[in-house]
């Protein structure tokens, strides 16, 4: 019985060692398993890494005891020792081994001095103490320079805001009110704070005064108050003031989150924020009062869509910016909805309505009240009836019921690239819906509002009630961004006139984008700054010891200071000369004077530039010449005695006195700075006040309506005819002038002598200037491969002459002249080039015998390899679109282009 316990149930269906199945990895669970092997393998211990490991491995071998399997251990067992016991002694033995102390630095073996420990310790501290001084010494000097741009920056600033002020206060005068009588939060947040401010100055100065009036400064007051005294006699006694302040309470107590979101961002990005607003404010008020308009008049029947055309001009990349910033400001001011549609997303009218409808009921209404938030979304599934469909605009409608909107602002943004059948069906289906739906269109033209109203059928425009909206073109903003970073006097480095020239033809022949421009800009900067070494002269504040003997050498070989040798040199200054060239610290001095001179040529050159523009403003001069291409004139030295400054002259000794008043009055303003940001403020050695005094007290003693006029006034001159000798002679004759008209002309004289000795003096070839290198930027081949590459070009040079690109000799054959196709170049050269000499459909079995014949060898091996290489190659080809599959035969390939076309 116990042996057939023993025996096995081969009834039992359970297994006790059932065999395992063998495990198998697909090829990417290989491949990721051998990866990480190799990274593994190929990953570089840190030397803590490595001494760790040899610590853990030392701890691991001394805890460690050794087994009956070692040799040692065997040989002592013979000598009866055994597991556990003790060698020598039996009673207070040692049973762990003595611990390793391995000593790390170099002191020697032994315990240090105390004189020597105390000794490195001092070095040590001296060393820190050293190291954060000049530490502290370099962050002073950076905040001091930080400090001065941000003051030079809050200057600008507040400029902007002064212009932005004065131009909003101008479209604003048919508005009744006064800025007292409005609230701080209906002021735009870009200058608030400047009507803040004078608040707060207004009522504090009249709380003094009233104060200082009241009956107490004169009258001796009572030591215990007057239970029975009304208000008026504490007023009048100045024991309670507050009736005089309590208005600056009421304005000032409000929190203004706006404004003060507004003032915590960077000086630089308010001064951007003014300078782009500036330009649009005027146009999206405008817009945003006829959306307001719109919603006030809902509660009469309309007959036709509340309709703006926006003429934003020819600049395709500045629409989508414009309409973002009137966006946010409609949907600040106004309790409108406000969404943009374009013609990439609207391919037909069914599209166009399906995005409408999602994104007008997926706006997010940030005026909800917070308890609120457990309502339901809005949802037209639970409507009773049929259920609508997805284009369907009763959705906008329930959606309508459930928000506190007054309008639907629908902007289409680019109106020309929408087919007219859709813009017609939408404006009719608009229509039908407008008794139902506040809905108001915006349409961003680029050409003209006639042009637009000549696609639209004469029922459509029926349906429209349409306003027409100017908008600033990107060219007018991109000449005052101009005007205030490459032609501002103190910027630094300066633009140069041939790299100016490029940055404009780039944006009126190719793209009009402002941020372009922007970007334009501060790519030549940093470019200057990183690709010139001699720009390390113009830190703040610098010192001999701020710069290293290369960079005094780098001043020496530039070509000015070569130039400014050589004539000190003919001048017989040789020993100036030696110095310069020998002395580090006598360059220094001379450096930071040279440069300090050339800044003011520049400078003045920047200023001669604005006034003659702003000149040739007042004058109203035809045909108009921005500022831009006068500033590049004058930066090239082209300016001075060119037709240009001629005709400008001229026309001022011909000017009546009414111009000339105008003039001096935009020149005034020009010098004091109260044109904005448009014209900062500059210095001119002119007395212009005092010449528009004469002038002023001329024309009040002018006993004629007229203006005055000049002796070069062609209303002075008269044609005299004479015979002589049967021939008519024509001439001509100077009229007599009245006194006032003489002494005008002297006036108009001296201006124009003055004026004249200012520009000869100021208008200076840059070029001429001693170390203009450091100052000017005027590379136009680092800006033209960056925002006008040539990838084409560049790609049919590599593959034409791979040894330009490569450096290598394997791949420069050159035969009679020629380059010639060697197995050692790259396959996608070697098939490139017979490419080139194919047609315009490629036999593939040709192209591989021809390839086979130049790479290939007699073995099988090799053969597979090239056709390895070759498919590649072609892969490549039809990667960069210079190859196609051909539908008219199929083991022939189709040529996409051809060399130099």
């Amino acid at each position: 019985m116990a042996q057939s316990d023993e025996e096995d149930d081969y009834m039992n269906m359970v297994f006790d060692d059932a065999p395992k199945q063998p495990t198998y990895e697909t090829s990417l669970q290989r491949a990721a398993r051998k990866r990480k092997e190799g990274e593994a393998k190929a990953h570089q211990k840190s030397k803590a890494e490595r001494e760790a490991e040899a610590e853990a491995a030392r701890e691991t071998a001394l805890a460690t005891a050794l087994p009956e399997s070692n040799k040692g251990f065997k040989m002592m067992a013979k000598f009866g020792f055994k597991q556990g016991d003790t060698l020598g002694k039996s009673e207070n033995a040692r049973k762990e081994p003595i611990q390793v102390s391995i000593k790390e630095d170099r002191g020697g073996i032994g315990v240090e001095s105390e004189k020597k420990r105390k000794l490195r310790e001092a070095w040590d501290e001296a060393a820190r103490a050293a190291k954060r001084s000049k530490e502290e010494e370099g962050d002073y000097l950076e905040d001091r320079r930080q400090q001065e741009k941000e003051r030079k920056m809050e200057r600008d600033l507040n400029s902007a805001q002064r212009t932005a002020e004065r131009l909003s206060e101008e479209e604003e005068n048919k508005d009744s009110r006064t800025e007292k009588e409005r609230p701080l939060k209906d002021i735009n947040v870009l200058w608030r704070i400047r009507a803040r401010n004078r608040l707060e100055k207004e009522h504090g100065q009249r709380q003094r005064r009233e104060l200082d009036n009241s009956l107490a400064s004169r009258l001796p007051t009572l030591s215990k108050d007057d239970e029975e005294e009304d208000n008026d006699s504490k007023v009048a006694f100045g024991r309670d003031a507050a009736p005089f302040y309590t208005t600056l309470e009421n304005d000032l107590e409000d929190e203004d989150p706006e404004l003060a979101e507004f003032e915590a961002l960077p000086v630089g990005e308010r001064l951007q924020k003014i300078t782009l607003e500036e330009a649009d404010s005027a146009t999206q008020g405008k817009i945003i009062d006829f959306v307001a308009a719109s919603a006030a008049s809902r509660d009469e029947l309309q007959s036709s869509i509340p309709t703006g055309l926006v003429i934003a001009g020819p600049s395709i990349a500045s629409h989508g910016p414009y309409f973002e910033r009137l966006g946010r400001r409609i949907r600040a001011e106004t309790a409108s909805s406000y969404v943009v549609l374009t013609s990439g997303e609207s391919p037909n009218l069914k599209t166009f309505l399906k995005n409408l409808i999602k994104k007008v009921t997926s706006r997010i209404d940030e005026d909800e009240d917070e308890d609120e938030e457990g309502t339901e979304p809005t949802d037209t599934s639970s409507r009773k009836g049929p259920k609508l469909l997805n284009f369907d605009l009763g959705h906008v409608q329930e959606w309508m019921r459930k928000s506190k909107v007054q309008n639907i602002v629908v902007a289409v943004q680019d109106s020309e690239a929408f087919d007219t059948g859709i813009l017609v069906e939408m404006i009719d289906l608009f229509h039908s819906w407008l008794n139902r739906l506040p809905l108001v269109l915006l349409f961003g033209i680029a050409t003209s509002a006639e042009s637009f109203e000549d696609r639209l059928t004469g029922m459509s425009l029926r349906h429209l009630n349409g306003q027409q909206f100017d908008v600033t073109h990107s060219d007018e903003i991109i000449e005052k961004l101009f005007h205030a970073t490459v032609a501002h006097r103190d910027t630094e480095p300066h633009i140069g006139p041939a790299l100016c020239r490029r940055v404009f033809d780039r944006q009126s022949d190719h793209v009009q984008s402002v941020q372009d421009f922007v970007d334009g800009i501060k790519y030549a900067y940093m470019s200057h700054f990183y690709a010139n070494p001699t720009t390390i002269f113009l830190k703040s504040n610098p010192c001999h010891s701020d710069f290293s003997p290369p960079n005094y050498e780098a001043v020496r070989n530039l070509p000015s200071f070569r130039r400014f040798v050589e004539e000190k040199i003919e001048a017989g200054e040789a020993q100036e000369v030696r110095k310069l060239l020998e002395c580090d610290e006598f360059l220094f001095k001379a450096i930071h004077g040279l440069i300090g001179t050339a800044k003011s040529s520049l400078s003045s050159i920047s200023t001669t530039a604005a006034i003659l523009a702003r000149i040739r403003e007042s004058l109203g001069m035809t045909p108009k010449v921005r500022l831009s291409t006068i500033w590049n004139r004058a930066a090239s030295g082209e300016l001075l005695d060119s037709p240009l400054l001629r005709e400008t002259m001229l026309a001022i000794k011909k000017t009546p006195s009414d111009r000339l008043k105008r003039v001096f009055d935009s020149l005034i303003n020009t010098m004091s700075g109260d044109v904005g940001i448009e014209d900062d403020v500059v210095n001119v050695p002119i007395n212009f006040e005092e010449m528009r005094n004469r002038l002023q007290l001329l024309v009040e003693a002018n006993e004629n309506s007229g203006p005055l006029r000049s002796q070069d006034d062609v209303r002075n001159e008269s044609v005299r005819t004479t015979v002589v000798a049967q021939k008519v002679l024509l001439s001509k004759h100077k009229a007599a002038l009245s006194e006032q008209d003489r002494a005008y002309s002297d006036i108009v004289a001296g201006f124009y002598k003055e004026l004249d000795d200012y520009f000869r003096l100021n208008l200076v070839d840059p070029r001429t200037l001693v170390l203009h290198e450091i100052l000017i930027y005027d590379l136009k081949s680092p800006h033209s491969e960056v925002f006008q590459p040539k990838p084409r070009l560049a790609i049919e040079r590599a593959l034409a002459t791979p040894h330009d690109y490569l450096g290598c000799n394997c791949c420069g054959a050159v035969q009679n002249g020629e380059n010639s196709l060697t197995s050692t170049q790259p396959a996608a050269v070697i098939v490139y080039q017979l490419y080139l000499e194919s047609g315009a459909l490629i036999n593939t079995s040709d192209l591989w015998s021809a390839f086979y014949a130049i790479v290939g060898k007699e073995d099988d091996q090799d053969e597979s390899q090239a056709m390895a290489l070759f498919q590649r190659a072609l892969a490549e080809l039809k990667f960069l679109g210079l190859v196609k599959p051909s539908r008219k035969k199929t083991d022939h390939v189709a040529k996409m282009m051809w060399k130099g076309l």
